[in-house]
């Protein structure tokens, strides 16, 4: 037999199956069902403190369900009480307080969605398969920004700034550009050049995978004397070219010194042979120093070891390719020296090195200056003392323009290359004639002289002696001519010498007055005929008319 309990404050109506059941079991089994109740109310109140919404289950019908696990539910009230959910849920449910789940699943094809309040930040899990975004953590509208995603292979992408306050522990390896500083760094993203400049340089790049070593150098000349500390350069550090220098030392007469290239400082030994281009010192032992200057020129400096020799011997090479002489600087600054002048000028004086300003106290020895010694014209009136023009010189000297002489003058030769002029007065003497002698003549009537001939109108016969010559000094001569026009000549020859011709224009006069000063002949045992004549230079015959004559002046020496 069965009864319907129909449904009241129940979810749904209650069927009991009272069949084979007697009063008595079913009193005790009603009795066991308030028991059961009591025991569910007591439940539902724990189950609605831990996050159930309200309302709770209110009938029999639906207590029952959950106590069976009837409606639905696989579990009944014991797995809600135990907080186990094992259904497929639609729809969304609201927990106030933690849930703690084993799994949550959703479909095959769509997200488990994990939504924060007002829908701000999603949580996705992608269980459709494609293992593309396994999880996410997602922002904007319907999830359409993804923020953080790890797949199925555990790759984990962030999009936008991270910023984390403790330690990043990373065992494999970060890819990509890091902004602000490492504390630590297998190599740099840009390998740097580290330089060096100044007193030294060099270079290397660096890059931080490994050490770097620079090569460096100290530039020629960079170092100074005060850069140097005092007692730090030894002996050895001076004697730097093996090939040259023979146990640190040069043998004075074993080298050529041209050779000496090296800059550094070397002992010269004595003696040796077959050297060269030694300085002229008499000690052969001392010091060479060799020195490069701003342009490149060496330089040898020798300083010789024996005191006897006061000398600093230096010489250079300009250009590279060549030595200057040697030349010699006195060293000694203490012993004295006498500086003597000889000679038309004598004194002396005492110095030593140390001496800024040498004099001499000098005179002029009796008879040296003769007036050949004077300038000319540096005598003048105005130059000579009061009486010197007679105590000394005997008379007044006459030198320039506008000078002026009384009294008389005795000279006892005078040649005069110019002309003497005397005014208003008289200059008395003899013209010597010992060597010098005239000849002339003169036209009595016109001749005639044929084109292009020569016409000896005069000779005579001229003794003179052997080692002797005869001149032409003077010719004076007024010629008259007619004809062709065109030029003529007269000529003054000695026969077997040279000759001498005065061109003249035929058809002109004028008087002539030259002084030729040439040489007509050799002096002979035998006399020399000297011929005066006239040329025609013309084509055509000319005529030289009466009253042309000559006067000729000869001279031998």
């Amino acid at each position: 037999m069965k009864k319907v309990i129909p449904k009241g404050a129940w979810s749904s109506p209650i069927e009991l199956d009272l069949t084979n059941i007697s009063i008595q079991s079913l009193l005790e089994g009603l009795t066991k069902t308030l028991e059961r109740i009591e025991t569910i109310k007591e439940k539902i109140e724990e189950i609605k403190g831990t996050g159930f919404s309200d309302p709770a289950p209110a009938n029999l019908s639906d207590l029952l369900g959950i106590v069976s696990g009837e409606g639905g539910g696989s579990g009944g009230l014991q797995n809600y009480a135990n907080k186990t959910l094992n259904e497929t849920i639609t729809g969304s449910w609201t927990f106030a307080n933690q849930i703690q789940v084993p799994s949550i699943r959703g479909s095959n094809t769509q997200d488990l969605l994990i939504t924060g309040k007002n829908y701000g930040v999603e949580v996705r899990i992608d269980e459709n398969g494609t293992n593309d975004n396994n999880f996410r953590i997602t922002g904007g509208s319907a999830g359409s920004t993804t923020l953080f995603s790890v797949d199925a292979s555990g790759n984990t992408s962030i999009s936008g700034n991270t910023s984390i306050s403790g330690n990043l522990s990373v065992t494999g390896t970060i890819s990509g550009n890091f902004n602000g500083n490492a504390l630590t760094a297998t190599r740099l993203q840009n390998a740097r050049t580290i330089a060096l400049s100044g007193k030294v340089t060099g270079s290397a790049s660096f890059d931080g995978s490994s050490n770097v070593t620079i090569n460096t150098s100290i530039p020629s000349g960079s170092i100074t004397g005060l850069e140097i500390a005092d007692n730090t350069i030894q002996e050895y550090h001076l004697f730097t070219d093996a090939a040259l220098v023979r146990s640190g030392d040069y043998i004075f007469n074993g080298i050529n010194w041209n050779d000496i290239n090296n800059i550094a400082m070397y002992r010269i030994n004595p003696s040796g042979s077959g050297g060269s281009n030694q300085p002229p010192a008499t000690s052969q032992s001392g010091l060479l120093t060799v020195f490069k200057g701003y342009y490149g020129a060496l330089t040898q400096i020798y300083i010789p070891s024996d005191t006897n020799d006061k000398y600093i011997y230096i010489r250079q090479n300009y250009s590279m390719t060549s030595w200057s002489s040697w030349r010699r600087i006195l060293a000694d600054t203490t012993t004295s020296r006498t500086l003597s002048l000889t000679g038309h000028v004598t004194g002396s004086t005492s110095y030593d090195l140390d001496t800024v300003t040498i004099s001499v106290s000098t005179s002029i020895a009796t008879g040296a200056v003769g007036t050949n010694q004077l300038a000319g014209g540096s005598v003048t009136s105005a130059k000579l003392a009061s009486g010197a023009v007679i105590e000394n010189l005997g008379y007044t000297p006459v030198n320039k323009a506008g000078d002026s002489m009384t009294g008389s003058l005795t000279v006892p030769s005078l040649t005069v290359n110019g002309n003497i002029t005397c005014n208003n007065g008289v200059i008395s003497g003899r013209y010597d004639f010992t060597n010098r002698f005239t000849i002339g003549g003169l036209i009595p009537s016109t001749i005639s002289v044929s084109a292009n001939s020569l016409l000896d109108i005069q000779t005579i016969s001229v003794l003179v002696p052997t080692g002797k010559n005869l001149y032409l000094r003077r010719l004076r001569t007024y010629i008259y001519s007619t004809g062709a026009s065109g030029s003529g000549s007269l000529q003054i020859s000695v026969l077997g010498f040279s000759s001498y011709n005065y061109s003249f224009n035929i058809g002109s006069s004028s008087p002539i007055d030259v002084l030729p000063n040439t040489h007509l002949a050799s002096g002979s045992s035998t006399a020399r005929v000297l011929i005066v004549s006239f040329r025609n230079s013309t084509g055509s015959t000319i005529q030289i008319l009466y009253g042309t004559g000559w006067w000729i002046e000869l001279e031998i020496l």
